[in-house]
């Protein structure tokens, strides 16, 4: 990569972008070819999503930025559950939304996003966090840790050694 990357946190101020990505994801993951009305509406349906739950943290998401062009998102829904044995805060994060434009593959770009997720997930008391991968994505999510439930590959979030 010629230029530096960086990674940051989404605002609501990148709703818009994030919306056109999410629809260039859905049209690359789907093979579109004639719905692409229906990707444009869910797009402005996305767009005031992320403008409404980026702020109130019940989306977390990162961008992977070179050159002040977006090469990369992330995304993950915060939820509370129930508090259990296994989960005495109740805090758990679906991870969807990951999405590197296809000139910037095979960069680390989409692990580097995932590590931010995960940490952030830590950070507000998740033990675990889960996905859908497609099969693009799924050695990413391998590598990563990630095991196969039935329906999803999910990381289970270890406790921090004692400091």
């Amino acid at each position: 990569m010629a230029d530096e990357l960086s990674i940051r946190r989404a605002t609501g101020d990148d709703a818009d972008e994030m919306a056109r990505l999410r629809r260039d994801m859905q049209a690359e993951l789907l093979a579109t070819g004639d719905r692409t009305l229906a990707l444009d509406d869910a797009a402005r349906h996305n767009r005031d999503y992320f403008r409404e739950k980026l702020p109130a943290g019940e989306f977390v998401a990162f961008l992977a930025e070179t050159s002040g062009v977006i090469a990369g998102t992330s995304g993950m829904v915060v939820y509370r559950a129930p508090p259990t044995q296994g989960n005495p805060a109740g805090v758990e994060g679906y991870i969807m939304n990951m999405y590197t434009v296809p000139a910037y593959r095979g960069q680390g770009i989409a692990t580097r996003l995932l590590e931010r997720l995960v940490e952030n997930a830590r950070g507000l008391g998740a033990r675990r966090v889960w996905l859908r991968a497609s099969d693009v994505g799924r050695p990413v999510y391998e590598r990563f840790g990630f095991g196969d439930d039935p329906n999803y590959m999910v990381f289970r979030i270890p406790e921090r050694d004692a400091e």
